[in-house]
């Protein structure tokens, strides 16, 4: 379960649901989650993750690794909106 400490990136755009997944995924960027699993590592629940799921796919933060039956598997996609992304956590972190 990830734990989330007084840092500038939450101060400044608050804990939102979408903020919390995204660093979830830059946390663990080379591993691929189902939505309940980001659910119970975000501390959200299982049906606001569905939203947040559908709009990091949308601008491309996340993408669907593989599928195992009817269960999707998604990982942080190495784009140009998670590279923008990581550089703002980076600055405000300074």
């Amino acid at each position: 379960m990830t734990t989330y400490p007084k840092q500038p990136i939450y101060q400044s755009l608050g804990k939102t649901p979408n903020l919390k997944v995204m660093m979830f995924f830059l946390e663990h960027p080379t591993n691929d989650y189902t939505k309940t699993e980001i659910a119970a590592n975000c501390n959200l629940a299982r049906q606001s993750v569905y939203p947040v799921i559908r709009s990091l796919m949308r601008f491309q933060f996340i993408k669907i690794r593989r599928q195992i039956g009817n269960t999707k598997l998604y990982c942080l996609h190495d784009g140009s909106t998670t590279r923008a992304f990581r550089q703002i956590v980076q600055t405000l972190s300074k």
